[in-house]
């Protein structure tokens, strides 16, 4: 009885450690999704607000 707890407890805590380092891992990767959305929209702002200026230098 006392031998299957140690096991399970031990079962349990490896686990939690393959969770967090599967966590980290998920963490890691929408980060760098979110950098690059990021950049993806700055550049397309700038490339926006360049046309913007020359259709009012236009106007």
């Amino acid at each position: 009885m006392v031998l299957s707890g140690i096991s399970s407890s031990r079962a349990v805590r490896a686990r939690k450690k393959l969770n967090k380092e599967a966590y980290g891992r998920f963490r890691r990767y929408t980060a760098m999704q979110a950098k690059k959305t990021a950049a993806r929209f700055t550049s397309f702002a700038a490339v926006e607000i360049v046309l913007m200026l020359v259709l009012f230098c236009l106007l």
